[in-house]
């Protein structure tokens, strides 16, 4: 079995082992128990412990989905680089927002 900070660990490495990257590793888990390509199982400890299943099929991926979240995250990404530019902050969120 395995949980969050196991699979962070292994592909993130071990300076990030506890919490970081923002929830991503848990979103992963939570998606793949929901393909059932994992499962939940009883720790004993109290934390969310994981056990594989089954591979994912192929079919069950779909690279369009993949690309428009890749540039919906690069859009996002330039857009803090954009802020960090600004002459003024404030204005450049009010503007983002808006």
């Amino acid at each position: 079995t395995f949980d969050a900070d196991d699979l962070r660990l292994d592909v993130i490495g071990k300076g990030h082992a506890h919490g970081m990257g923002g929830g991503v590793v848990e979103y992963v888990l939570i998606a793949l128990a929901k393909y059932g390509a994992i499962e939940p199982v009883d720790g004993g400890d109290g934390l969310s412990r994981y056990r594989f299943v089954r591979e994912l099929d192929d079919s069950e991926v779909d690279p369009g989905e993949i690309d428009a979240k890749t540039k919906r995250d690069l859009g996002r990404l330039l857009g803090v680089v954009k802020m960090t530019q600004a002459e003024n902050v404030a204005d450049y969120l009010r503007a983002y927002f808006d």
